[in-house]
C-alpha cells in the first residue's frame, strides 16, 4: 500500500480513537476500544513510519504522542487518550507528512 493510502487509514482510525473516548461535554469512555486496537494503531505507524522520508520532526511527534496514548489507555484515562489522539490529527496533519 502507498504511504498516502496508509496515512488515510492511519487518520481514520486515530479519528476512530477520538470519537470512542468521548468530547469535553461527554464522559470519556474506554468502552469502545481495545488495547487491540491501540496496537492495530501502532502497527500502522510502525509501516507508515519507514516511509516517511521529510517529516522528521511531525514524524517523532506522533511517536511521542501513540507513546502518551497507549500509556494513558492502560491507566484508564479517557481524556489523555482523546486528547493526545486529537493533536496527533491537527498538529502533526497526518494526511499530509511525506
Amino acid at each position: 500500500m502507498s504511504l498516502k493510502r496508509n496515512l488515510e487509514i492511519f487518520f481514520v482510525k486515530v479519528e476512530r480513537l477520538i470519537s470512542s473516548v468521548g468530547t469535553k461535554t461527554t464522559k470519556p469512555s474506554l468502552d469502545a476500544f481495545s488495547l487491540s486496537d491501540i496496537g492495530e494503531v501502532e502497527e500502522l505507524w510502525s509501516v507508515i513510519r519507514k516511509e516517511i522520508k521529510e517529516d522528521i520532526e511531525a514524524m517523532e511527534f506522533v511517536d511521542r504522542k501513540l507513546k502518551e496514548i497507549h500509556a494513558a489507555f492502560e491507566d484508564g484515562d479517557g481524556d489523555t487518550v482523546g486528547r493526545a489522539a486529537f493533536v496527533i490529527c491537527v498538529v502533526a496533519d497526518v494526511k499530509n507528512l511525506r
